[in-house]
């Protein structure tokens, strides 16, 4: 089960279609901003930060769902991870975690890059903005591994 979480791991982290989707989200999301930042004051971070979260959990969380369910479905690779002896709740239960660990992991480096813009823009985050802005991260992240649960819940029921 390990090998096979490894693989799950590494099929997900080595696609460039997740590089390519992101880059464009973050592309976007730099526009937008640029274009924004005329009105920015130093209280925007918060605005700004509730919109990516929400931007990340509705077409990150949406991706990295299909991209670790949904790739196993279409090249019909299912029927041989089921033949390696491996459980069908055991596939959920990796694949769960493997889409658990890939939003951490995405929603960590959009707080990261999110600090890097506000600070190219001339509003440096201090400790009472990155208090402000965590639990909004935090509330997007549970949001998008509650989603993950149940659509993986009724995904492996069926």
């Amino acid at each position: 089960m390990i090998s096979y979480f490894k693989a799950e791991m590494y099929r997900i982290i080595t696609k460039r279609s997740l590089y390519i989707f992101f880059g464009i989200l973050m592309g976007l999301y730099l526009i937008i901003t640029i274009i924004r930042s005329g009105h920015m004051v130093a209280d925007s971070i918060l605005g700004e930060a509730d919109f990516i979260f929400t931007m990340l959990t509705i077409f990150g969380g949406t991706y990295v769902f299909s991209s670790v369910y949904n790739d196993d479905i279409h090249a019909k690779s299912m029927v041989s991870v089921l033949g390696s002896g491996i459980r069908k709740p055991g596939i959920a239960v990796v694949k769960l975690i493997v889409s658990v660990l890939v939003n951490f992991l995405t929603f960590f480096l959009a707080f990261i890059v999110l600090c890097i813009i506000f600070l190219v823009l001339g509003f440096p985050p201090n400790a009472d903005s990155i208090k402000t802005i965590l639990p909004t991260a935090v509330m997007n992240l549970l949001m998008v591994f509650g989603y993950s649960v149940i659509a993986s819940s009724v995904m492996y029921a069926t």
